[in-house]
């Protein structure tokens, strides 16, 4: 028979040999909720066809006419990144458009026609903003739009360019300063006027 020291002593070293699966498992509990946090934004944004790299936006600063324009990083609709800072050096049209835009979608041939006739001279760059990444793609493909193009979910550019109705273009001149923000839509004859008038490049 055994002793109760035994006993006692014997239970003690069946504790230490059953295997500890309870840390393990509140361990395994704790990276799956990790995971699926980190890549809900991912799943949400794929739902609703927006771009995960809609976390990759930097907007810094206000624009005033006059003054610098604020720094604008997206990420490009067609891939990779568009950098407002990047076409410094000549003068710039920045167009805010949404495939929800009616007069967005008549301007933007016109623009083409602007951009395909001035070439190298002024750089275009179209930002869709506060829709959906699959609307955008088909609209820019359906206006045959060659200038680059970015994708803004949040509408954070437009608002830092102080944007009140759609569409808005604002004129950047080569050294980067705001030179005007217009609200409203453009035909060709308009924005060529505007270009030629702000800008000084006919």
């Amino acid at each position: 028979m055994r002793t109760d020291r035994q006993a006692s002593d014997a239970d003690g070293v069946a504790a230490r040999a059953r295997p500890r699966t309870s840390g393990l498992r509140r361990g395994g509990v704790v990276v799956a909720l990790a995971v699926v946090a980190a890549a809900a934004p991912v799943l949400a944004g794929r739902l609703l066809g927006q771009p995960s790299t809609t976390t990759t936006v930097v907007v810094e600063g206000v624009a005033v006419v006059g003054r610098p324009a604020p720094r604008v990083e997206l990420p490009g609709l067609r891939g990779g990144r568009v950098r407002l800072a990047d076409l410094r050096g000549r003068p710039v049209v920045l167009n805010f458009w949404a495939s929800w835009c009616p007069p967005c979608l008549a301007e933007m041939p016109e623009f083409q026609r602007v951009h395909r006739r001035l070439g190298d001279r002024v750089a275009f760059l179209g930002v869709n903003q506060r829709d959906q990444a699959q609307a955008a793609e088909r609209l820019a493909r359906s206006s045959g739009v060659t200038y680059p193009l970015a994708l803004d979910a949040a509408g954070r550019a437009f608002d830092a360019f102080g944007g009140l109705g759609m569409p808005t273009t604002v004129l950047i001149g080569a050294d980067g300063t705001v030179a005007d923000i217009v609200s409203g839509q453009l035909d060709e004859t308009l924005l060529r006027e505007r270009i030629r008038s702000v800008l000084g490049v006919s």
